[in-house]
């Protein structure tokens, strides 16, 4: 397999750097995103693609994690943070760094890094978007996200009048009645907000959620294949699971949601009949384990 072909093509960006922080490689990303040429990225110091208040240091601490042998707070680990373009535009970044093989004598740390300008973009019309909501009562109070009144209002407009494949599902935050009972309805109220956004943080532009009932989320994926919304959704699911922080009293907790789907094909059924058949895969899930995914009509009994 040509694993530099797949680098060099990939979406995100990609440079790697040594010890003393010169640029040893650079896909065609990362020089998309930052404006330069190759010749005027390799073999170049890294800091000058960073912040003023963060370029001059960058060196040193580097070379001070490489001489203490002390395990990396950065490595591993995704960052956000800010890289300066060839004409001096601040772009948002979300960063993973890595350690990497070498065949030189210097240490070499790779990262992978996703421009967040599309998400801040989208971020910004969701929330002109909630006011427009707000008016006209379609905002669930406690999430700050659209009801189940507004939701029902687009999935039965989707279902009258657009005829393509699309996806509706039902997130589940599992055992959120425990935490309810251990910590509070605060707490747990706490717990459904912020999951509630990392949620709708990795939403598609053209992805609509709306709080349902309880501790459930609705989402609808329009003009979307099965096989995208499979892989899409349970990245969701498995995103969900790494976030820390959840609970103050228990920060190392782990907090799953399980999801069912059902399928929007034609001929188009009844709205009550999606929303059914999503529920009953939800509810599978649940005796299944929970943080699973299942879409009903592809699982046995």
């Amino acid at each position: 397999m040509d694993f530099q072909g797949i680098v060099e093509n990939a979406l995100d960006a990609i440079c790697v750097i040594n010890e003393d922080n010169i640029v040893e490689y650079a896909n065609s990303s990362f020089l998309a995103l930052t404006g330069y040429e190759k010749e005027e990225v390799i073999k170049q110091d890294f800091s000058r693609f960073l912040p003023p208040e963060i370029a001059p240091y960058h060196k040193s601490f580097l070379k001070n994690f490489v001489s203490s042998k002390r395990e990396s707070k950065v490595l591993g680990k995704i960052r956000k943070l800010e890289i300066i373009s060839k004409q001096g535009e601040s772009i948002s970044i979300e960063l993973k760094a890595f350690e990497i093989p070498s065949s030189t004598k210097l240490r070499c740390f790779a990262g992978i890094i996703r421009d967040l300008r599309e998400r801040i973009r989208v971020a910004y019309q969701y929330d002109r978007l909630l006011y427009g909501l707000e008016d006209m009562g379609y905002i669930d109070p406690l999430t700050h996200i659209p009801n189940p009144k507004f939701f029902e209002y687009r999935l039965q407009n989707y279902i009258q009048t657009v005829k393509n494949e699309g996806v509706l599902a039902l997130i589940d935050i599992d055992q959120l009645n425990s935490i309810n009972q251990k910590y509070g309805w605060e707490t747990g109220d706490d717990v459904l907000r912020k999951i509630s956004q990392e949620i709708q943080s990795n939403l598609r532009v053209k992805d609509i959620m709306a709080r349902w009932e309880g501790s459930s989320l609705a989402v609808l994926m329009p003009f979307t294949h099965l096989s995208d919304s499979v892989h899409f959704l349970d990245k969701i699911r498995v995103d969900v699971s790494k976030i820390k922080n959840l609970i103050e009293e228990e920060p190392d907790r782990i907090i799953t949601v399980s999801i069912g789907c059902s399928r929007i094909l034609n001929p188009r059924l009844e709205l009550q009949t999606y929303l059914n058949q999503a529920k009953a895969a939800l509810t599978k899930a649940k005796l299944e384990g929970k943080n699973k995914m299942l879409i009903y009509g592809f699982y046995s009994g």
